[in-house]
């Protein structure tokens, strides 16, 4: 399994309007892509002094459900770790990852 990482930033005063975005805009069309491999989409929001961060994380299968994802986006195959937000997101988003990481997920463990 793959998890593709990527954060962005906001102003305490456009981290709701960053999330409407994410929840409306940004994951319903990931979803769309309808790519198979791509398990979930997650989005994790902190508080930090000054700004707020988001954290998101795609999970797939593995890579090539992954560059399946790119090929929806019109990226080339060595350009798939290059992030895609959208212009209303970068409104309201302070900073943001130009490029996307990539972990291989080693292990995962749930209580019983």
């Amino acid at each position: 399994m793959v998890a593709r990482v990527w954060r962005g930033w906001a102003t305490h005063h456009n981290a709701d309007a960053y999330e409407t975005v994410l929840r409306t805009e940004t994951f319903p069309n990931a979803l769309a892509k309808n790519v198979a491999g791509m398990r979930e989409l997650q989005a994790l929001r902190l508080e930090r002094l000054g700004e707020t961060e988001f954290l998101c994380i795609m999970w797939f299968d593995d890579m090539e459900a992954v560059l399946a994802l790119a090929a929806t986006r019109d990226l080339a195959v060595d350009d798939y770790e290059r992030s895609v937000v959208s212009p209303r997101a970068r409104e309201v988003l302070r900073r943001y990852d130009v490029k996307v990481e990539h972990y291989e997920v080693k292990e995962i463990m749930r209580p019983r």
